[in-house]
């Protein structure tokens, strides 16, 4: 009895989903993000800023090895290793207080002006969400 219930429940849900349309892609699609730059050094070196008015007064200064916040935190990449969106850095920041060993996430989002940089873990408490400043001036 218990069988033959299994059995008609079976043959329904095959009978139900004829003609029905695949919902998923049979293909996976793939992230065309380029974590480095054409120059060979991460994609998040630079300065960086809440909005574009911050970059002036406050910018956020990325190197390949170092993060330096308008709030004087300051981190230094013990590890970096390319992620499929960005990086992960094992990093340790000082600032306010005693020195914090963590791991921050670099997620790196859009393309030339739409470029963003979020960075999450570590020191901060909530993800940061970071957009390009413009090259400085040579001078």
């Amino acid at each position: 009895m218990r069988a033959t219930l299994m059995l008609m429940i079976g043959a329904a849900v095959v009978v139900c989903g004829c003609g029905r349309q695949q919902i998923y892609s049979k293909q996976s699609v793939p992230i065309s993000l380029a974590v480095a730059s054409r120059s060979g050094r991460p994609a998040f070196v630079g300065r960086w800023a809440a909005t574009r008015a911050d970059c002036a007064r406050s910018p956020w200064i990325l190197t390949p090895t170092e993060l330096d916040t308008p709030g004087r935190t300051h981190c230094s990449f013990a590890k970096l290793s390319p992620a499929s969106a960005g990086y992960a850095a094992d990093v340790a920041c000082s600032g306010s207080g005693a020195e914090q060993i963590g791991r921050i996430t670099l997620t790196l989002t859009g393309q030339r002006e739409s470029r963003g940089l979020t960075l999450a873990g570590g020191p901060f408490t909530l993800p940061v969400a970071l957009t390009p400043c413009p090259a400085l001036a040579a001078g």
